[in-house]
This record gives structure tokens, C-alpha cells and sequence, in this order.
């Protein structure tokens, strides 16, 4: 999803607004919207674009249902309203919209796990039709594939996951048996989201004599050694009662879910998929064992505070407060600190060592939503060229206010958080094991990292068979699927 070179251009389009204009649409009414430019590519370049389905569908009610665990609305947007997050989704709507004469509705129900799988079983048993598109949470589609009630992308005529809106790395990473049944894009401000990042405090890196962090990324020896030498030099009694408390600087603020975060900037997973196209369990070896046994034990020590210990923590408010020298979360978070004046940077997972070829960055599996089309859709070809131009559209529109505007032009006031940022979203992992929920290791490894127990090789044997099991069905559905179709 190559889209650097929009940046600069559209940065000026929203930045000044100096192409506002009234656009007729076919309903008679009239908007007034902040246009992107249609060609805002070097003339040097051709623009790449898809195939283009040739209908229009006379004003078509083209429903798009989005649920999951996390509260997010890729497509409500009635109006231009000065938010650069806001306009940019009304006007690639707008952009749809008038390339095939269909109205977009959007229907959110986030929040909670587990409902859009209710939502598409209802609609295929019943066969209404009702959702042209589904965007639903991470766990749930990923069943919904094997349940069979989800069409394979791959096979539609008007969808082509190897252009750049679409993410390769989601289709290489959880793509079963040669199948790819969702896709995640760049329509989804909430994938972007979901991407894990580590906050770090710049006048505590300067105040304790530290490296500078961007250098040690840029000379790849931003490693977990180093990492974890600079968390144990920072402990603070700040209200001197003689005891780690809520008040006192850490070395790191941490999150429970960030010990698959190191896992996967590891370059391991929990479960992966084979050259044959099979899940399998990944997660056991003496790397693995090694890693995640330094890392509990490490952020089960003084210098380590744990926001999920104590629910009542305000894990936003002491890293702003400098009470951290540094965060573990996801680019969601980097918002949160806006109405906060800390000067901070982000910086990718670390390498685990010194030969790793490159950085990883682990994909929230349980706060990400990903795109399919329900078998029980009308029309298959409306529905995925539809989803083909939102995704394309949403490249120099959505894409770019979301990575060039909101992120690095509100929130980082250095040009290096903006070439970190880089690094994250283009390394991202997407974790077949979490994404498949293998076993029972998401739950029962957060206990065991919140805890800080590291009997892992006891626990590793114990899960197998679970684990095994879990894939073993899942690949057989997968198999049964293919074989129907």
C-alpha cells in the first residue's frame, strides 16, 4: 500500500482547503465537500487502478455492516465538517457513490464480540441479502471463512488483493489452503489502529543520557537487549513511601497484550500457514521459551508497571505525566495524548536479535475488523467491485489523512516519528495462532504474563493436544469447503 508520494500533495489540499467546490449529485441535491484531487500522482507515474465494473444501479441502498470489539465507524460520514478524518471518508464515499449510483449505508453495531458472526449466520440461513459487504472483528470472520458463510475473494472477478489498497501481508499471513475469504485495506482507519507501537518519552531519554531510540532503529541495534537494559536503569520512589505505587517512574508502562507484541517483532507466532496452505502451531521452541521468558520476568520487576494488574490505572495520563519512560500499546493510543503536552516519539517492537533481518509489528487481532462478502449477497459482482473502489479510493483519501495528516502532521512534531511510522505499517504480522484462536494460548498466556509465571515449557505440553485439535478442524473445514465449491 504504497502511497508516499500522494502525501505531500494532499497534505496541501487539506491543510489550506483550497479546493472546495459544489458537486451536483445525481439525486439533485447539492454538497459542498473538500475535494481530493483526482490525479495526484506525479506525471511521471501512471495511476494504478482497478477494474472498474461497467453498471450503475440506479440508486442502489448498498448496506455495509461493521461490527467488532473495538467502537469505530469506517463509513458514517453525511457531510463536510473541517475534520480531515471525517471529510476524507464522505468524500471517497461520494467517489463511490457516483461511480455506480448506489447510496452507502452503513450499519454499526461495535463494541462487542462476536455479533457480526450472528448477523451473517441469520442472513445466509434466511437468505435476505440484507449486507452487500461485512466488516466484522478479527476472531469472528476468520470462523465465518471456515463456516463457509463468506465468499472466496479470489474467485470474484471485480476484487484483486494484489493491488496496493489491499494488504498483502493479511492475504500472505492468513490466507488457508489457497483461499482468502477477507481482506483488510486502505479504507480501515481501524486496521491502522490496531498496529503495535512503543511510545517513548524524549526528555527522559535525554535526562537519563540514553541512545538516541531512532538511531538505534535506523542502525537495526534497537534490540530487545537493549530495550530491556534501558527499562531496569528507570525506577523512581516519586512520593517517597518505600514502594512501587501508582505515583512513582517506570522504566516501562506495559500492556498485557505487548507479550505477543515481542513474540511476533521476533519474527515468531503463535501459528502460521505452510507452504501447503495448513494452519500449523508455531509457538513452542527454545527461541520462543527463551523470549518470553525474559519478558514476563522482566516486566514482572520493579522498573515495570502493569496497567492490567490495576484496572484503575490511568496508563495515559503517567506516561504523560513522565512517569514512563516507555509505553507499550498500538497506534490507537498515540490519539489519546492529544489533549496532553508530552513530548514524545514512537519507535516499532524491537528486533530480538542483532542478525533479524527486519522489524515485525504485531496486528491486534482482537481490536482489528476485516472485510467479506456473505454468500447471501444479491449480487456478487456489485458487491465486490463496490468493495474494489472503496479500497482504491480510499488510498489517496482516507489512507492519507489518516497516515500523513492526523498522524504525522497533528500529533508528532518530528519528521522520525513519521519514518517509524513507516516502519510499522509496512512490517506488519497478522498471527494465524491469535487470528485462528489455536488452543487456549491468547487467554492463558496473559494470565501467565500478568502473573509473572514462566512455567511455559509445562504449559507449552499441556496445550499441545488442545491446540493440535483446534487445528486439525479447522483445516478439515477449510478442506471440506474447497472440495464443495
Amino acid at each position: 500500500m504504497k502511497v508516499r508520494l500522494l502525501a505531500l500533495f494532499v497534505l496541501f489540499v487539506f491543510v489550506f482547503g483550497i479546493l472546495v467546490s459544489c458537486v451536483s449529485r445525481d439525486d439533485g441535491t447539492e454538497d459542498t465537500t473538500t475535494l481530493l484531487p483526482e490525479e495526484s500522482v506525479p506525471d511521471s507515474e501512471t495511476k494504478e487502478e482497478p477494474v472498474f465494473l461497467d453498471a450503475r444501479y440506479d440508486g442502489y441502498v448498498f448496506t455495509i455492516l461493521q461490527t467488532g470489539s473495538w467502537n469505530y465507524d469506517e463509513f458514517s460520514a453525511v457531510e463536510f465538517m473541517g475534520d480531515v478524518i471525517n471529510d476524507s471518508k464522505y468524500e471517497r464515499n461520494m467517489r463511490v457513490e457516483d461511480l455506480y449510483d448506489i447510496k452507502i449505508n452503513a450499519v454499526v453495531d461495535t463494541g462487542a464480540s462476536g455479533n457480526g458472526l450472528n448477523y451473517i449466520q441469520k442472513d445466509v440461513a434466511s437468505g435476505s441479502g440484507e449486507y452487500d459487504i461485512s466488516i466484522t472483528g478479527g476472531y469472528e470472520t476468520c470462523q465465518m471463512a471456515y463456516y463457509g458463510l463468506l465468499y472466496n475473494l479470489q474467485e470474484l472477478e471485480y476484487i484483486d488483493l494484489e493491488r496496493s489498497w489491499w494488504d498483502d501481508l493479511c492475504t500472505a499471513d492468513l490466507s488457508v489452503a489457497g483461499s482468502t475469504y477477507f481482506a483488510v485495506g486502505d479504507y480501515s482507519t481501524n486496521a491502522f489502529d490496531c498496529s503495535y507501537c512503543i511510545l517513548f518519552n524524549k526528555y527522559l531519554i535525554r535526562d537519563y543520557g540514553f541512545e538516541d531510540p531512532y538511531e538505534l532503529v535506523r542502525s537495526k541495534k534497537w534490540t530487545y537487549d537493549k530495550f530491556e537494559e534501558m527499562v531496569r536503569m528507570v525506577y523512581v520512589d516519586l512520593d517517597g513511601d518505600s514502594k512501587a505505587s501508582r505515583d512513582d517512574q517506570y522504566g516501562l508502562i506495559v500492556w498485557q497484550d505487548s507479550v505477543f507484541g515481542m513474540l511476533n517483532a521476533a519474527g515468531s507466532v503463535v501459528g502460521s500457514v505452510n507452504a501447503d496452505g495448513e494452519l500449523t502451531l508455531q509457538i513452542e521452541g527454545e527461541k520462543n521459551l527463551n523470549l518470553l521468558t525474559k519478558y514476563i520476568t522482566l516486566c514482572a520487576g520493579e522498573t515495570v508497571i502493569n496497567i492490567n494488574r490495576d484496572t484503575s490505572l490511568d496508563a495515559t495520563f503517567m506516561f504523560a505525566n513522565a512517569q514512563g519512560l516507555f509505553y507499550t500499546r498500538y497506534l490507537a493510543s498515540v490519539r489519546h495524548l492529544r489533549e496532553y503536552d508530552v513530548n514524545f516519539g514512537i519507535l516499532p517492537y524491537p528486533l530480538w536479535e542483532l542478525n533479524q533481518d527486519r522489524y515485525h509489528t504485531s496486528v491486534h487481532s482482537y481490536g482489528i475488523s476485516m472485510l467479506g462478502i456473505p454468500i447471501s449477497v444479491k449480487d456478487a459482482d456489485r458487491s465486490s467491485a463496490v468493495a474494489e473502489a472503496i479500497a482504491y479510493y480510499s488510498q489517496d483519501t482516507v489512507r492519507v489523512a489518516y497516515y500523513d495528516i492526523n498522524l504525522e502532521g497533528k500529533f508528532f512534531t518530528d519528521h522520525e516519528s513519521a519514518e517509524m511510522l513507516d516502519i510499522i505499517l509496512e512490517t506488519r504480522i497478522y498471527d494465524a495462532g491469535r487470528f485462528y484462536q489455536v488452543g487456549n494460548y491468547y487467554s492463558s498466556l496473559l494470565s501467565m504474563f500478568n502473573a509473572g509465571n514462566t512455567s511455559l515449557t509445562s504449559y507449552f505440553t499441556k496445550s499441545r493436544r488442545m491446540a493440535e485439535d483446534g487445528i486439525k478442524k479447522i483445516n478439515e473445514a477449510y478442506e471440506d469447503l474447497i472440495s464443495r465449491n
